[in-house]
């Protein structure tokens, strides 16, 4: 009985390292995530003085991921978030909704924006991001949806 235990119990060990994560995804409590897109939410986090953990992170406002382990809505309106909009979500590549409305975010959206190409809606309104919007924002050609009112754009 004892031999039949630890060959099950040696099983599910070796199981386990060999459903590992695709080498461009992290584990987090045994899920998934693709490393960029956990990166960018770090980036968010850093900024806004939050912790910087993935655990924390992939439970910061409400987000959906993809089967590819891929961001693709993130709805962090308002969620403390303040600083600058990192360069890094440029990296959501497979984002198609950001509402990060009524946040305290300042400075200028970042050109990064545009790597954004499967972004639909883009919620930037109630915070308070000076600049001019950046030209690379053309790049979205999926985009239907732009608010960016009450901030102190040019």
């Amino acid at each position: 009985m004892k031999m039949i235990k630890n060959l099950i119990l040696f099983i599910f060990m070796v199981s386990t390292y060999l459903i590992a994560c695709d080498s461009d995804q992290t584990d987090v409590g045994g899920i998934c995530y693709n490393t960029n897109d956990l990166n960018a939410l770090v980036a968010f986090a850093s900024n806004s003085e939050l912790s910087t953990e993935y655990e924390d992170v992939i439970v910061m406002g409400n987000q959906i991921w993809n089967t590819d382990r891929k961001l693709t809505t993130f709805l962090c309106n308002p969620c403390d978030l303040k600083g600058a909009i990192p360069s890094e979500i440029g990296n959501l590549t497979a984002l198609q909704s950001l509402f990060l409305s009524n946040n305290d975010l300042t400075g200028s959206i970042p050109m990064e924006i545009g790597n954004m190409v499967s972004l639909t809606s883009l919620w930037l309104d109630g915070n308070s991001l000076t600049g001019s919007i950046p030209n690379e924002i053309g790049n979205l050609t999926l985009l239907s949806t732009l608010k960016i009112n009450d901030n102190n754009l040019s």
